[in-house]
């Protein structure tokens, strides 16, 4: 449910971070939706990484064959093709509401 909701967040992630940079006389939409769109993202995949990793420390037996690699790749793919576009679409509508 959560890699299925997730990346619609972008479009609030977008809207609102729009009307805070318009609410600061901010005129430059294109950049800001480059900007909201890959540091909440990059924020909260650095957490869960390093949570992640902490428990594969913690734990007794740590192998590399145990790291995934396809998931990861997969919510990439899914984040640059899904949420992007929202984050893009939530900056531009909140934008024209101008």
């Amino acid at each position: 449910m959560t890699t299925i909701v997730f990346p619609f967040f972008g479009v609030f992630n977008g809207f609102f971070a729009a009307r805070m940079y318009t609410f600061f006389n901010g005129s430059a939409w294109e950049e800001l939706a480059g900007l909201a769109s890959i540091t909440m993202p990059v924020v909260i995949g650095v957490i869960l990484f390093i949570i992640e990793l902490l428990e594969r420390l913690e734990s007794e037996m740590f192998y590399l064959e145990d790291l995934p690699f396809t998931e990861p790749a997969a919510l990439i793919l899914y984040w640059c093709l899904v949420s992007v576009p929202c984050t893009f679409c939530g900056v531009y509508f909140a934008c024209s509401l101008e």
